[in-house]
């Protein structure tokens, strides 16, 4: 269950928009973007299904720009290619001092290589654009297209890159992510689907309705429905992203879509801290919808006002995101994010992050009056009763408090330690197979590649961790409460036999 320990996290991750924008951008090159670079990967049984294919059109071919695609492990074979920091840095600001360090007297790029080094020509095409361009990818790598275009070119050109894979047009570490949705969803409805059909205990007909079906009922419907629907909107958006578009391509849908999609997460953490604040109002212990019940009564409309408006307040920062975000992507990619963009996120970060306070200081401020309320019970219950309905709550909310924050430390340690020990292997085979000393560029190109492919597996491995130990923090929060009131149940039938 994402609460307490979740709620302290999303807000600190509530400011990342003005460091990126909320969708991969297109796959185009401009007068101010000059380079990309993707991870590929390649089915040996088919090449065609993955390339790159450069689409030129008519103003493009005129102004025969010279171009690259290589793998960029490569990159530390070539004295003059740059990496792509370095690229990216002065193609921004000195195409002059770029241009004469990496192209030859033709005018196009210099593929000469340190002495002892060689690059395999199947693995990299070099020529002039002046028609479409298709380079078939041999094995799977972080392959990159460099261009050098005149500066008498007008700055309004784009370079459509369309980078192909068997799977679709996400990057892979979307695609990843897309994968695990899949699962995730499946396994979300089957456990909300068992959690309100088939738990133990149930009986049929509201005035038989036991502690362990309200509350069963009340956190699994309050936490698992809106965890679905995010999970389901999201999966949408990237099934539309990977099959219908390519990967330079978008549309108001997909930025509508992914837009939806982000105000879905960030409400369904903010729904999280709502339905957590019920339960500790006592909502599905000593409170439920109705008062037609034999051991509950109906929640008093004046808390139900007081959590509802803490919620409405939310959505309306979650709103002021959502458009901050539109506005941020809209500009991102020609201007950078602004001084209000930077001054709004600073604001509203700070807003999500009191309201994170709020939600856990009401929490358990309810926390002690519901212990109360449960003791003013026995006139309805007897004492054994409501001995064991107040320790099966205070047990699951110590469960809600602490088990995420168990489970949230075990992933990250455990993908930490998984990183560190594959990553340095990894070092140490380069350090044994390079050791030329020749040039310190060298040694920097090297380092280039090593830290792109760190990021790389660092991404890939993050994209499976985030999803997975958020739904596991969901599943196994609740299956624990869940247990705790069938056992308190248990516990208790057996008590009033022998008496």
């Amino acid at each position: 269950m994402v609460v307490f320990p979740a709620i302290l996290i999303n807000a600190f991750l509530f400011i990342a928009f003005v460091v990126s924008a909320a969708d991969v951008p297109p796959t185009i090159l401009t007068n101010g973007r000059g380079a990309i670079c993707r991870w590929v990967p390649n089915y040996a049984h088919n090449n065609t299904d993955s390339y790159i294919r450069l689409l030129v059109d008519d103003s493009i071919a005129a102004h025969k720009i010279p171009g690259l695609i290589f793998r960029y492990q490569d990159i530390v074979n070539f004295t003059s290619i740059p990496t792509i920091e370095t690229f990216e840095k002065l193609y921004s600001l000195n195409k002059t001092e770029l241009y004469e360090e990496m192209l030859g007297e033709d005018g196009q790029f210099s593929l000469d290589t340190y002495e002892g080094h060689s690059v395999d020509d199947s693995m990299l095409w070099s020529g002039i654009i002046d028609n479409d361009i298709t380079f078939s990818i041999p094995v799977s790598g972080m392959y990159c297209v460099y261009i050098a275009p005149s500066s008498t070119i007008s700055s309004g050109y784009r370079l459509p890159i369309e980078i192909g894979k068997r799977y679709g047009s996400l990057n892979y570490i979307r695609y990843l992510r897309y994968k695990s949705l899949k699962w995730v969803t499946v396994l979300s409805v089957s456990f909300f689907a068992m959690g309100n059909y088939y738990i133990p205990g149930f009986k049929s007909g509201p005035q038989s309705l036991t502690s362990v079906q309200a509350v069963t009922r009340t956190l699994v419907t309050l936490i698992s429905l809106p965890f679905i629907t995010k999970s389901v909107l999201e999966l949408v958006y990237l099934s539309i992203r990977n099959n219908y578009y390519a990967t330079y391509q978008t549309s108001p849908l997909l930025v509508n879509l992914k837009l939806i999609s982000k105000f879905t997460d960030y409400f369904h953490s903010a729904f999280t801290s709502y339905a957590v604040l019920l339960f500790s109002m006592g909502f599905g212990v000593v409170y439920y919808y109705h008062d037609n019940l034999v051991n509950f009564r109906k929640l008093p409309s004046g808390l139900f006002r007081k959590a509802t408006a803490l919620l409405a307040i939310q959505v309306v920062i979650i709103l002021l995101y959502v458009y901050c975000q539109k506005q941020h992507d809209q500009f991102i990619e020609y201007s950078g994010p602004s001084l209000l963009m930077l001054l709004s996120a600073v604001i509203l970060n700070a807003l999500w992050t009191l309201f994170s306070i709020i939600w856990l200081a009401t929490s358990v401020l309810f926390v002690s009056k519901t212990k109360k309320r449960i003791s003013a019970l026995s006139t309805k219950l007897d004492m054994k009763s409501t001995s064991e309905t107040y320790s099966a709550f205070k047990k699951s909310v110590v469960t809600m408090w602490v088990l995420p924050i168990i489970i949230r430390t075990v992933c990250h340690v455990a993908t930490f330690v998984w990183k560190a020990i594959y990553l340095y292997a990894k070092v140490v085979d380069e350090d044994t197979v390079d050791t030329n000393p020749e040039l310190s560029i060298h040694e920097f190109k090297q380092e280039s590649v090593t830290q792109m492919r760190n990021e790389v597996i660092s991404n890939q491995i993050g994209a499976l961790k985030d999803i997975w130990m958020n739904w596991l923090c969901i599943v196994s929060t609740l299956t624990v409460v869940v247990i705790i009131w069938v056992k308190s149940s248990k516990v208790l039938e057996i008590k009033h036999k022998n008496t």
